[in-house]
């Protein structure tokens, strides 16, 4: 199963916002949606709803909308989730991820990510480009460092090459990349049955000496 978009940012500083999102069944069967659930129910909220308590057939799809309206400041995130209960143990079919950035004003995260690892499949491995973009107008971003941490997974991995990253400094509205890769038996069981996922996050040091970082989910969906 996949949930669309599998990531989401919306614009810098903007305070709300809405998307709608795509949930596909590619199990052989059809799945019941129980319910769609939300790490961070302050910030976001759920509305149109056409996915729980109803059967989605084989191949079928659902749609609702993800509402984002700041209440907080700062790096605003959160899970989406299409969660299936059977006997009282609830099962993710599909996940994605929203984020927004909230400032006062007096300054601006120096660190953005690009595009982001997201690949369904069987069987094999895969790697995906991870982009970190300077964004300050003004600051360079030293010290760049990228790491990979909260990984999960059977038997299998996830590797981080840091690419044109290494040892970077990032001038204003510069970029580099690096790769993320996973092996293959992150997940084992049947359809659906696990979505292995590692956090990577980017550190550096702006000119003016304040450090800064910022974090993404890279996950794979085993169906």
């Amino acid at each position: 199963a996949t949930l669309t978009p599998p990531t989401l940012t919306f614009a810098y500083n903007v305070k709300s916002g809405s998307q709608v999102y795509t949930f596909k069944n590619y199990a052989s069967t059809s799945q019941t949606v129980t319910s769609l659930e939300l790490s961070d129910t302050t910030d976001y909220s759920i509305t149109s709803d056409t996915c729980s308590g109803k059967p989605v057939a084989s191949l079928g799809t659902c749609t609702f909308t993800l509402v984002y309206s700041a209440k907080g400041m700062g790096y605003l995130n959160t899970q989406v989730s299409v969660v299936q209960t059977v006997n009282g143990t609830n099962t993710t079919l599909a996940f994605a991820g929203a984020s927004a950035f909230v400032t006062n004003g007096v300054s601006a995260p120096a660190v953005q990510f690009g595009a982001v690892i997201v690949y369904p499949q069987t069987v094999g491995s895969g790697s995906g480009t991870l982009t970190v973009t300077n964004t300050s107008n003004t600051y360079s971003l030293s010290k760049l460092g990228i790491s990979l941490g909260n990984e999960t997974g059977q038997s299998g991995g996830w590797q981080l090459y840091l690419g044109s990253c290494a040892g970077a400094t990032l001038a204003p509205g510069a970029s580099c990349s690096a790769t993320v890769t996973f092996t293959t038996g992150l997940c084992s069981g049947g359809a659906g049955s696990c979505y292995a996922y590692a956090t990577a996050t980017v550190t550096g040091t702006e000119d003016k000496a304040v450090s800064t970082q910022a974090a993404v989910t890279c996950f794979v969906d085993e169906v």
